[in-house]
């Protein structure tokens, strides 16, 4: 559906490159009665395999404003991520915009996650190149780098999607002045209700100390 709306929007019986495919033109398109696109009939230029042509001719490719109201959230990442390629193509390095690099290679990855830990990446996502967008839902794999720190436990948050611990906020000395470094939310559900009896006795006691 969105490569059928897409190119009744862009081509208007032209001829239209799709990324890494073909020249192909928009011959005819069959709805039902409710005006919903059914069928789409088209046809491509064999010579034109991988988005080149051998005469040279050169196409515009789906235009960004075939895109602009389309809503691609129920497509898989891969559609997704082609349709957000389309729409940075042609935009200037000058203007700060920029899509994060993928591949499907696993070595190429493997040596991504190696060559910039000194330039402060923290690790690679792995995404399934099938999957629809899920907001809210954690769909992805964070590979990082293993790290170890002793850290003091400052404070911490209440889950909001069931008992106990959602996070713990964690600091460290810097010449004896307790600095906020950030958090750790990655822990097991049984944990986290350990941990909310532990922590709360904790603040009670503390609170006692003080007088409150």
């Amino acid at each position: 559906m969105f490569l059928a709306r897409a190119l009744l929007r862009d081509s208007s019986g032209n001829e239209v490159r799709l990324r890494y495919a073909y020249f192909i033109k928009c011959t005819g398109v069959i709805k039902d009665a409710a005006g919903e696109i059914m069928e789409l009939r088209a046809t491509y230029d064999p010579l034109t395999k991988g988005g080149n042509a051998p005469d040279g001719r050169k196409m515009g490719k789906l235009e960004r404003n075939a895109l602009a109201d389309l809503d691609l959230t129920s497509l898989p990442y891969a559609v997704r991520r082609d349709a957000l390629l389309r729409l940075f193509d042609g935009v200037p390095a000058a203007s700060g915009l920029h899509v994060s690099r993928a591949t499907p290679d696993a070595a190429v990855a493997r040596r991504w996650f190696a060559d910039f830990e000194g330039a402060g990446l923290d690790g690679v996502v792995a995404k399934r190149t099938d999957a629809p967008y899920a907001p809210g839902q954690r769909t992805m794999l964070k590979i990082k780098h293993a790290r170890t720190a002793e850290a003091v436990v400052i404070g911490y948050g209440l889950s909001r999607s069931g008992p106990g611990v959602g996070s713990l906020h964690l600091g460290l000395y810097d010449e004896g002045t307790l600095v906020h470094v950030g958090g750790i939310g990655a822990l097991p559900d049984a944990a986290r209700v350990q941990l909310a009896d532990v922590l709360a006795e904790r603040v009670f006691a503390e609170a006692l100390k003080r007088g409150g």
